[in-house]
Parts: structure tokens; sequence; C-alpha cells
């Protein structure tokens, strides 16, 4: 693991509650525990999301049912069937201060399962696009709300910025990685993420973007492949063969 992931932000700034947590665990006899894997808006939970839709008035796309489409009790037969509350989550939040309802309430999730150390990813860009802002305050406005969030709670945190595969993917990156530039690489990110339906193609480009980006910048890089199947998305894939 790359030493940025080992030195993380957001370490128990609010010294009491921590404690209090700590406190807490130790009487419930139940292990800390770290989460690598979280998608920031597929952890917030679904009493937060009605509650925001409502407030900012935010109309489903057509077809989706929310008692059906968003939550997922059973095994789905694809990859895009199961990104299809995805429809949803990225319709908000509109409002700066439901970014910090939504984050509090996943960070109050994460404490109440024992989590202590997370590795969250999210996109800016939709959070730049909803909010009517620049990609560089997007990504401030969600490491301030993170990190206030780790702090209430006693939990690190690292961000980890997705891109999603498409013919913009390239594109995207490059703008992820100028805002983060412009704040001057915060040592809150700590890495880049691809994502996405596997059907959906994406530059030739893109790889060695994510290399570059990875040399320059130091940051870790995941990659959602093999998903759905198919094994010439797999990142050590080469030529018919693994690598």
């Amino acid at each position: 693991m790359d030493q940025r992931q080992l030195d993380l932000p957001g370490i128990m700034g609010d010294t009491g509650l921590a404690d209090e947590l700590d406190e807490n665990r130790k009487g419930s006899g139940l292990c800390n525990r770290g989460e690598l894997h979280v998608h920031m808006n597929g952890a917030i939970p679904a009493l937060t999301i009605r509650e925001i839709l409502a407030d900012e008035e935010t109309v489903l796309p057509a077809g989706f049912e929310f008692e059906r489409d968003l939550v997922r009790t059973s095994p789905c037969q694809s990859l895009a069937e199961y990104l299809t509350p995805w429809q949803v989550l990225r319709l908000f939040p509109r409002k700066r201060e439901n970014l910090d309802r939504l984050t509090h309430a996943v960070f109050a999730g994460f404490a109440d399962n024992n989590v202590r150390f997370v590795e969250l990813r999210s996109s800016i860009l939709y959070l730049a696009s909803l909010q009517k802002c620049s990609p560089a305050q997007a990504l401030e406005r969600l490491i301030e709300s993170t990190g206030k969030a780790a702090q209430r709670y006693g939990i690190r945190r690292g961000l980890i910025l997705t891109v999603t595969r498409g013919d913009y993917s390239a594109v995207n990156l490059s703008t992820l990685l100028q805002a983060y530039s412009d704040l001057g690489e915060p040592k809150d990110v700590i890495g880049l993420d691809l994502a996405g339906d596997e059907e959906i193609g994406y530059p030739a480009e893109l790889p060695s973007l994510f290399q570059a980006a990875k040399d320059r910048f130091g940051l870790g890089v995941t990659i959602h492949a093999g998903e759905t199947g198919r094994v010439v998305n797999h990142p050590g894939f080469r030529g018919g063969c693994f690598v």
C-alpha cells in the first residue's frame, strides 16, 4: 500500500467524541474495522436520500421506482442493472448544506459499524455540475464536508476521485487532475478510480493517462474490471494474456 494511504488526514479531531466511541466499542466487544471500497453515494441511508430529494424537489427519472430500484436486496442479472440506483444518486445534492447532510449520515453509519478507517470514492464532476461550481470548488467542498464528519466521528478517511467510463473519460480525468493541482495537491486525496459499466468503451489513451497521474502525483489507482466477465477489461490483460 502507498505510504500516503497509511498516513491519512481526519484523525479524531474531536477527542472527546472519539474517546466516547472507543469506550462504547470496548463495551460492545466489537472490533474496529476498515473499509477500502466505499462509494460515497452508495452509502447514503435511504431515508436521508428521500429527505434530500424532497428538499430539492428532485423529479425521479421516468420508470424509476424508489422502493424497487434504489436498494438492492437480490442478485442482479447484469452490472447495468446493478447500477440502476445511480440514475437517482447522480441527481443530488444540488444544495451545499445537503452535501453536509448526506456526508454526516454516511459517517454516522460508519461509526455505527465500528469503521475507523475508510477510503471513500466520489465523483466531483457530478458534484460540480449539480452545485454549479468549478471542479476545484467541488473538490474543496467535498474535502471540507468529509473532513468535518470524519473528525466528528473519530474516523480516518482518504478520498479517491472517480472517473466514469465513456468517450469523455480522458478529458474528465484531466479535469480532475487540474482541480487537484489547483488546490495544491491536497493530502486528503489518495487515489484515482475508473468505474462504470464495462460494456461502455473508453479512449485508447486513458490507461497511459492514469499511469502518468500515478507517476507524477504518487496517487494510488484502482480500476473496476472483470465485473461483467469481460477479461479484456482486467488491467493486467495485454495481447491475449495476463502480464
